[in-house]
């Protein structure tokens, strides 16, 4: 049964599966069910903190600070 929930997992969770399939020891469902909603859990974060990372590069490009080929930056 662990073999089929793994196998339906996406692909972005390729390093979860990998973990699971290298213990020695057969997980059981209820725990398995358990690391999956932490490794769901993990993943979001990470997801919001990319999309919080790009929100800011593309509020500094347009405000034309960190980015030293702009306009503003331009030697006169």
């Amino acid at each position: 049964m662990t073999t089929v929930v793994l196998n339906a997992l996406p692909e972005n969770w390729g390093n979860f599966t990998s973990s699971i399939y290298a213990k020695k020891e057969a997980t059981p469902l209820s725990e398995l069910w358990s690391l999956c909603k932490i490794e769901e859990t993990r993943l979001k974060e990470k997801e919001d903190v990319g999309s919080k990372e790009k929100e800011f590069a593309t509020m500094a490009k347009k405000m034309g600070k960190f980015d030293k080929f702009s306009p503003q930056r331009k030697k006169k």
